[in-house]
């Protein structure tokens, strides 16, 4: 089963939209969404104002990628 969904970033701004009308599965607190090349900004604004939390970052990269670094 899924959900007509929006994703937004954990910014401030609400109309800070990622994807619009997507069709998604049912999610859990602590469920991920993978995105690749995303930009070294994309949580950049990311804050506690407002009464927002402020994301928890993990960092992937690639074995391949890894190995050339």
């Amino acid at each position: 089963m899924t959900l007509e969904s929006s994703v937004r970033r954990p910014t401030c701004d609400g109309i800070d939209c990622v994807l619009k009308k997507v069709q998604l599965p049912m999610l859990e607190v602590d469920d991920w969404f993978y995105f690749e090349k995303m930009g070294a900004y994309t949580v950049s604004t990311a804050c506690a104002f407002n009464g927002m939390q402020t994301p928890r970052r993990v960092y992937f990269c690639d074995a391949a990628v890894w190995l050339v670094v």
